[in-house]
């Protein structure tokens, strides 16, 4: 199906919406079913620096005029790998499982590739996990993901609309496993998804405990490629690292504990 502006704005404020309502409501749900007790001190720093990230993150992408996903997702859609897919649930099927493991892939990128690490270590700099870590990303990380993002789309070809709900169900998800909450039947959902019980070691300071889970969505592919890994680790954050402030994640000039 083919949207006109009209309806890719809507479409793209849905999707915002959407994302809105999700954080809120991780965003409350901390506050009555929080798994780590943490110094609210932290807490409070980890809240107010993501959300001041995430707004400069914003105003760049705006700035620049990024183009929206769904509006590449739109110019594509004729074309691509997924076009020969006439079945829709198969083609949604589809589209999501290798969205979510192109994720999965470049989330491996960034930490085993010097240059990406640089700009990634950004979000493993926070020494609290909750919802706000999620929107916790340098802005040139933001930038590449999206180019990576838009190569996808374009060689897959993937719908606007089958796009625009895996991009949500994905930052729902996202921002589900960065909360700090705990829930019935949460192990056993990570054996199908990514739950804060499962990533949390993704953001342990101690390397051989953060190299692994890297996992967006699904927790199959850390299985498949050998990276899962289940532990409650000690301490979260960068080793060795104080905690940072705003012109310290932008610049990339993190500063070691004495």
């Amino acid at each position: 199906m083919e949207l006109n502006n009209e309806g890719l704005f809507f479409a793209s404020g849905y999707q915002k919406l959407f994302a809105l309502s999700v954080f809120f409501t991780l965003i409350i749900a901390e506050t009555y079913f929080m798994h780590r007790a943490i110094e609210k001190n932290i807490v409070r720093r980890s809240y107010s620096l993501n959300l001041r990230i995430f707004l400069f993150n914003d105003i760049v992408m705006n700035l620049l005029s990024v183009s929206s996903l769904l509006l590449v997702a739109e110019s594509c859609s004729g074309f691509g790998l997924l076009n020969i897919v006439q079945n829709v649930p198969l083609k949604i099927f589809l589209s999501f499982t290798l969205y979510d493991l192109m994720q999965y892939w470049l989330h491996r990128a960034r930490h085993e590739n010097k240059f990406l690490w640089r700009f990634h270590k950004v979000h493993h700099s926070d020494k609290d996990m909750n919802t706000t870590t999620a929107l916790r990303l340098h802005v040139a990380e933001v930038l590449l993901t999206t180019m990576a993002k838009a190569v996808f789309i374009a060689v897959m070809g993937v719908p606007v609309l089958i796009f625009a709900l895996c991009e949500v169900i994905i930052t729902a998800i996202v921002m589900m496993n960065h909360a700090n909450i705990s829930f019935r039947g949460e192990r056993l959902l990570s054996y199908v998804f990514i739950v804060p019980c499962k990533h949390v070691v993704h953001h342990s300071a101690y390397w051989k405990e953060h190299e692994s889970n890297f996992g967006f969505a699904l927790s199959v592919w850390d299985r498949i490629f050998g990276t899962c890994k289940m532990a409650e680790p000690n301490e979260l954050g960068l080793p060795n690292m104080k905690e940072p402030d705003f012109w310290e994640t932008l610049f990339l000039t993190f500063k070691k504990r004495k």
